[in-house]
């Protein structure tokens, strides 16, 4: 669970990033950067094992087709939507992620009984009320239709990805490290579909836009996804399903100290404390069973 908080509190200054510096970016365009930046980031770990002969191909392939999703796909419609809300509406609507992969563990992974179901229904509602709870901060935005539906959109193509992730390397005392690039390699690839069909190439960025690029491939991207995935492996699909509505408090904290979005601390503290107790609710719930 250290490994989802630390990746929440990274993704957390993200928000405010995107929207305060970069908002005039093409977002497919900023997909392709960050995914190039954190391919490269990773790429002595592949290196090195590649060298020392220890690069298992097939996991890279399964890792590739991860980010390909989880990340490539998902980063279009999900910077794309920072055109139409504003970062604290982007955070809000993404309180769906729980519900999301909830419904995929039940149908698609389901190994649960009847009452751990029950149990994980709760779980989500809950995790989604207090993610609305911390968030919510009114609704101003014109063309809210169309940006709610690209978050849902990528909300469901992350929910996907880190369920394959898990499907494909849960359970193995394996390292992660080495994975990360062909991970970020795919999702590269899927940016720079998305990149040559809908965005486009532009090199013509001021210095601090090409400061906080290095920092949302790097940190948020790089670091991020390393350790929320990293953690992924640590956890029940249950817990990380609810999970996801943790970085809604620290996303909302961090807009309000850093970049003067306004918010109330008692909604935060009740959404956090319905986000801890979700957690607590499946976290005795059995592991569900990947259908090899």
């Amino acid at each position: 669970m250290v490994w989802l908080l630390a990746a929440s509190l990274v993704w957390g200054l993200s928000f405010g990033l995107i929207k305060g510096l970069i908002n005039d970016v093409d977002p497919f365009f900023l997909g392709l950067v960050r995914t190039a930046a954190a391919s490269l980031f990773f790429l002595p770990w592949l290196i090195r094992d590649a060298l020392y002969k220890k690069l298992d191909k097939r996991s890279a392939l399964q890792s590739a087709a991860c980010g390909f999703i989880q990340i490539g796909l998902m980063y279009g419609p999900y910077l794309l939507s920072f055109r139409y809300l504003k970062s604290h509406e982007v955070a809000l609507f993404t309180m769906t992620t729980p519900l999301i992969m909830s419904a995929f563990l039940i149908f698609g992974f389901g190994k649960l009984n009847g009452k751990s179901i029950l149990r994980l229904c709760c779980a989500a509602m809950l995790a989604t009320i207090g993610g609305v709870t911390v968030a919510w901060n009114g609704i101003a935005s014109q063309e809210l239709l169309v940006g709610i539906g690209l978050v849902q959109l990528s909300n469901v193509l992350f929910a996907i990805g880190l369920l394959m992730w898990t499907y494909f390397f849960g359970g193995k005392t394996q390292t992660i490290s080495y994975l990360m690039c062909p991970y970020f390699f795919g999702a590269f690839l899927a940016s720079v579909i998305l990149t040559v069909f809908l965005g486009k190439f532009s090199f013509e960025y001021t210095q601090n836009q090409w400061l906080v690029f290095l920092w949302l491939g790097v940190i948020s991207s790089g670091l991020g996804f390393y350790l929320w995935n990293r953690g992924a492996l640590q956890v029940s699909r249950p817990v990380l399903a609810v999970a996801n509505n943790i970085k809604l408090p620290i996303a909302i904290f961090i807009s309000i100290s850093l970049f003067g979005e306004s918010a109330h601390y008692s909604r935060v503290a009740s959404g956090l404390f319905m986000l801890l107790l979700a957690i607590r609710l499946v976290a005795d719930l059995p592991e569900t069973k990947s259908p090899h």
